[in-house]
């Protein structure tokens, strides 16, 4: 008799002839052991019928309410939409749905990067039958409510960690940063929601309120977004380059909690303009923001601000705009000695 590993020395091997009675007499073990895994490993043989036999194999020793369907999929590699292939994994995955596997793949989803995804999309695509729609369906529902940090991230920066302790230095709490993170938070999640332009001079304390506000709607788990003008157009120099790239934020912006953070907002009117055509970044996200599906918290200088409200008045009825003012001179000096107990001045 052969011993299990025995057996995965054989399926694994390159000789059809010997590794295919090896696979089968693996599908028929009792106990599997290991044998699921490797068997996984070696999906992607060069034969169908190689295919058809390791897909056999892995449903037989599989329970019936393990999540292989989903372990499967993720494996696959870009020859699965030729014929006889596709043909095999559909009747796979019929016969697990059939056998009582419930076809939930949320969660191994979320262990691949979006290149993997769209391959599982492209070979359920070329699948005919109605689990494959359902599975397509359910995948683009998932990407539809999940965060693309990974996307995100390529393009800005995902803030990570107390968005309080991510500055130069401490940012020191006061009741006018207290109002203020107040009155952008009630914009930002009122029913539609309402993007949010901070205007104010250098140093007074704009960014401060951005932080605050992170920190507010981290707790209510949301993702907390960083790109200015020049990073949303990086690395496009060509004008179908820059319109793709805004379509592709919108798709990760758009119905999701994430607030994204435009530092020198003024500028982000002139990202993606060219001398063929006028509108910037900012005219293409304008109608999202209008209707509350994109949500924008910018920064910007008193004079670039009114400037842009000038050229551009649609601003100032699509944004609620809060002024920061500097503080008194007695909010600031409370304002210092604060400061400097913090951080241990004169100890």
């Amino acid at each position: 008799v052969w011993t299990e590993r025995e057996l995965l020395d054989y399926a694994t091997g390159g000789n059809p002839v010997v590794s295919l009675p090896a696979i089968e007499a693996l599908g028929r073990r009792a106990e599997a052991g290991s044998t699921r895994a490797a068997l996984l490993d070696i999906l992607n043989r060069n034969t169908p019928w190689e295919r058809f036999f390791v897909l056999r194999a892995i449903d037989r020793i599989a329970p019936a309410d393990a999540p292989v369907l989903g372990e499967v999929l993720v494996r696959l590699d870009p020859s699965w939409t030729e014929p006889y292939s596709s043909r095999f994994l559909r009747e796979f995955l019929e016969a697990r749905r059939a056998g009582g596997e419930s076809p939930a793949l949320g969660a191994v989803l979320e262990t691949v990067d979006s290149e993997r995804v769209d391959l599982v999309l492209a070979i359920l695509g070329a699948m005919s039958g109605d689990l494959a729609t359902a599975l397509r369906r359910q995948i683009l529902d998932w990407r539809g409510q999940r965060i693309d940090r990974e996307y995100l991230g390529g393009v800005g920066t995902v803030w990570d960690g107390d968005p309080l302790e991510m500055s130069d230095g401490p940012v020191i709490e006061h009741d006018a940063l207290t109002a203020h993170a107040g009155t952008v938070e009630a914009a930002l999640l009122r029913a539609p929601r309402r993007s949010v332009v901070l205007v104010g001079e250098h140093g007074v304390g704009k960014t401060a309120v951005v932080r605050s506000v992170g920190r507010l709607l981290a707790e209510r788990g949301w993702v907390v977004f960083e790109a200015g003008h020049a990073e949303v157009v990086a690395g496009m120099p060509y004008i179908g380059q820059v319109e793709e790239r805004l379509r592709e934020l919108v798709d990760r912006l758009r119905g999701r909690p994430v607030l994204w953070y435009v530092p020198a907002f003024h500028s982000l009117a002139l990202a993606g303009r060219h001398r063929y055509g006028p509108l910037g970044a900012l005219d293409f996200f304008m109608p999202y923001v209008e209707r509350g599906e994109i949500v924008i918290l910018g920064e910007a200088l008193p004079g670039p601000y009114e400037h842009l409200s000038q050229t551009m008045p649609r601003v100032t009825t699509a944004f609620d705009i809060v002024r920061v003012e500097p503080l008194d001179d007695g909010a600031t000096t409370a304002l210092v000695e604060r400061w400097a107990q913090t951080v241990g001045v004169g100890e």
